[in-house]
């Protein structure tokens, strides 16, 4: 997402500072993923019956922060990997 952030800011020949990008970035992070959660909480309480509602909810939080764990992990690796490939020195 921050990716595609900067180059959609950056498309039309003007470029913007690195503050204002990752001032962007977290604006739309701190909006998105509380929003997100609470509709998916939402949902989830509404399909599940009152009984269940608490441990579902529980594994939801569970493999919600796996995600966050491991997502970042493999992305960095995988940036690695092709970096590596097509021989591309980006720092």
């Amino acid at each position: 997402m921050a990716a595609g952030l900067y180059a959609r800011m950056t498309a039309n020949g003007k470029t913007i500072t690195e503050v204002q990008y990752w001032s962007a970035t977290l604006c739309l992070y701190s909006l998105g993923y509380p929003l997100s959660s609470a509709l998916s909480y939402g949902m989830l309480s509404k399909i599940m019956g009152p009984a269940d509602q608490g441990a579902m909810i529980g594994w939801q939080q569970v493999a919600g922060s796996v995600a966050r764990i491991t997502g970042p992990i493999w992305a960095g690796e995988m940036f690695s990997v092709r970096a590596k490939k097509e021989k591309v020195d980006f720092f």
